[in-house]
């Protein structure tokens, strides 16, 4: 958790950005920048950058939660940027409210009205809402795409996550990914991401029409070398070596869900589509429309 650091923009301000050519673009675009290059940092496990963050972040544990006890509960044991930071100025303040208990040991079982702790401590509830996350590897989706062999990418996945550049899956003609497992990021616009896929997308559909392909295919090579690339890169990040257990990773602990540099520098990678890097196989031209140019 860290603070929220917001404030009122002031009246200069907003006469500034209206009268300023650009301004607004400027401004988005250093936030962009700014974020983006501090959150690689911090994921890199850069001892000066997660140092300052965990400052920031354990000073607003001891300003808003006066009570050791509970301050020992709230206190992560894994580092900073492992799990998803959040940001809010109000939550720790709720948790130190007069009626809300923090039961830190997880729930046992649920009996009629009764919630038990696995530390044994039994709570009367009216209402319980399950906060438990969301499946992300494999998604339920992949159980009903089907690859060129007949098997269902949900069982690909399940052997081994591959993807090549978080888009295509080797085995599985035609078939792009948007905002899918391997995009993955801690800090930043998915929106940006999926942009950066679309582009590509265009850009591959551009290809196929200029050479006239019917199906594109990425190879088991090129997706070998990218997981490799893609594998070592994420070993040195702290979600690999942060201490935690979290969404980001599958079940072998590995964090293929996430791209582990730089929103612009996925831009950069998806900008441009390598015909080398595929199956790529013709039109017939009994196939063609007339009306396709």
């Amino acid at each position: 958790m860290i603070p929220r650091f917001d404030r009122d923009t002031t009246a200069f301000e907003r006469r500034l950005l209206a009268a300023v050519p650009g301004a607004t673009r400027t401004a988005r675009l250093v936030q962009f920048a700014v974020r983006d290059v501090f959150h690689f940092r911090l994921i890199r496990r850069n001892r000066v950058f997660r140092r300052i963050t965990e400052g920031v972040s354990r000073h607003q544990l001891r300003r808003q939660v006066p009570d050791p006890a509970l301050r020992a509960k709230l206190t992560p044991d894994f580092e900073i940027a492992c799990k998803r930071i959040l940001i809010s100025n109000t939550w720790y303040p709720a948790l130190a409210q007069p009626n809300v208990d923090v039961v830190a040991s997880g729930v046992r079982e649920v009996r009629g009205n009764t919630v038990v702790g696995m530390d044994g401590s039994e709570a009367e509830v009216d209402t319980l809402i399950l906060g438990t996350g969301f499946e992300v590897l494999p998604p339920p989706v992949t159980e009903r795409i089907v690859g060129r062999r007949g098997t269902a990418l949900a069982d690909v996945w399940r052997e081994q996550l591959r993807h090549y550049r978080a888009v295509e899956v080797a085995g599985f003609p035609n078939y792009f990914r948007l905002a899918g497992v391997g995009c993955g990021i801690g800090h930043g616009s998915l929106v940006f991401m999926i942009e950066s896929q679309t582009r590509y997308l265009v850009e591959a559909l551009r290809a196929m029409r200029k050479h006239g392909h019917a199906s594109v295919e990425v190879t088991e090579r090129a997706q070998r070398e990218y997981m490799a690339f893609l594998t070592d890169d994420l070993d040195n990040t702290v979600w690999m070596k942060g201490g935690c257990q979290s969404w980001y990773q599958d079940e072998n602990g590995q964090a293929a869900s996430m791209w582990p540099k730089t929103m612009w520098s996925y831009r950069r990678l998806l900008t441009r589509f390598v015909p080398a890097d595929h199956h790529l196989r013709a039109v017939s031209p009994a196939a063609v429309p007339e009306s396709v140019v």
